[in-house]
């Protein structure tokens, strides 16, 4: 699984992203679209691969700036809840 570069867990009902994501070191795709997501762990940092964060239609209150600002993937968070940046 390390060589793994994309990865879609669409439409699976998940309130948490897995850290052991995090190990998956050539991931550039992760999908994570229509889920119950509420937050997303400081651990994803380590996807240094990483160049698409798909978590469209989750439940995401609040997202740290530092995951936006200067990040080098593009994020899709279409309609979050989202309180505050």
């Amino acid at each position: 699984l390390r060589n793994l570069i994309y990865l879609s867990i669409n439409h699976n009902q998940l309130t948490v992203i897995p850290t052991e994501l995090c190990s998956l070191v050539n991931l550039s795709e992760l999908h994570l679209n229509y889920n119950q997501i509420m937050c997303i762990p400081e651990e994803i940092k380590l996807l240094k691969n990483l160049q698409q964060l798909l978590l469209a239609r989750n439940n995401i209150e609040e997202i740290a700036i530092s995951y936006v600002v200067g990040s080098s993937p593009s994020f899709d968070l279409e309609a979050q809840p989202l309180v505050r940046l």
